[in-house]
C-alpha cells in the first residue's frame, strides 16, 4: 500500500494518475475499474490546478505530438520488449534475445504510415534493429466525431510467423476483435487491423505474452 506522505508528493501523484488516466481513457472506458476511480481520487493532487480532466487532455496532446520525430523515435517513445521467457525487458536489457515488441503511439496508422516518404522501411529496419520476430504497433487516437479508435500494425519476420500470429488471434477474437484495414504497399509480412471493441494496451500486453509462451516453436 502506497503512504499518504508518498501521495502527498505532487510530482509522483501526477506520474501515477497519468497512468491511469491514459489506460482507462480519463476513467471512461470499458476497462475502467472501481480500483482505477478510487486511485484517482487518491491521486487528485497531482493533477494540479488543471483537474483530472485538464491533466488528460494535456498528456492527449503530449503523446500525439510527433512532428517532430523520426520514425525510430515515434517507435521507441512507448516501446516494450518481450523474450521467450515472456517477461517484458527494458530496452537496455540484452540478457536475452528480444522476440516480440510493442510500441504504442498516439495517432492513427494511416498517418503512421504517411509520416514521410519511408515510413515502410523505416518500421523495418527498427524491427531488424531491435531483432524482433514481431513488432506492434498499437495505435490509440480520437476520429473527427471525437470517438475513441484503436489500431494495431502487426510487421513479422516471415509470412508462416504472420499466419501463425492470425491464427492465435482469431482463437482470441472475443477478447480483440480484429477487421483487416487495406492499406497500399504493404507486403503479406505487414498488415493492419481495427479492433472492433474498446480494448485497453494490458490486454493486448498479455495475449502477446500467451502468444510469445505458446510459440516455442516458431521462433
Amino acid at each position: 500500500m502506497i503512504s499518504p506522505e508518498i501521495l502527498a508528493g505532487q510530482g509522483f501523484s501526477r506520474l501515477l494518475l497519468a497512468g491511469i488516466l491514459g489506460d482507462t481513457g480519463n476513467l471512461s472506458n470499458s476497462e475502467c475499474t472501481s480500483k482505477d476511480k478510487y486511485m484517482a481520487t487518491l491521486l487528485i493532487n497531482g493533477a494540479g490546478r488543471y483537474g483530472c480532466n485538464g491533466l488528460y487532455h494535456i498528456l492527449k496532446y503530449k503523446t500525439h505530438d510527433s512532428s517532430d520525430l523520426n520514425m525510430e523515435e515515434i517507435l521507441r517513445k512507448e516501446f516494450k520488449k518481450w523474450t521467450r521467457s515472456g517477461k517484458s525487458n527494458t530496452i537496455s536489457s540484452r540478457m536475452l534475445t528480444p522476440n516480440i515488441g510493442m510500441s504504442s503511439i498516439g495517432m492513427s496508422i494511416a498517418q503512421l504510415l504517411s509520416h514521410d516518404s519511408t515510413s515502410i522501411p523505416e518500421i523495418i529496419h527498427f524491427q531488424k534493429l531491435e531483432k524482433l520476430g514481431l513488432l506492434v504497433v498499437v495505435s490509440g487516437n480520437y476520429d473527427s466525431q471525437k470517438k475513441f479508435k484503436r489500431e494495431i500494425l502487426v510487421s513479422a519476420e516471415s509470412s508462416e510467423l504472420m499466419k501463425n500470429l492470425l491464427r492465435f488471434l482469431n482463437a482470441s477474437a472475443a477478447q480483440l476483435p480484429l477487421k483487416a484495414l487495406h492499406q497500399s504497399g504493404l507486403k503479406d509480412e505487414m498488415r493492419v487491423f481495427e479492433i472492433d471493441k474498446v480494448t485497453s494496451r494490458r490486454t493486448i500486453e498479455r495475449l502477446l505474452e500467451e502468444f510469445l509462451s505458446a510459440s516455442n516453436g516458431y521462433y
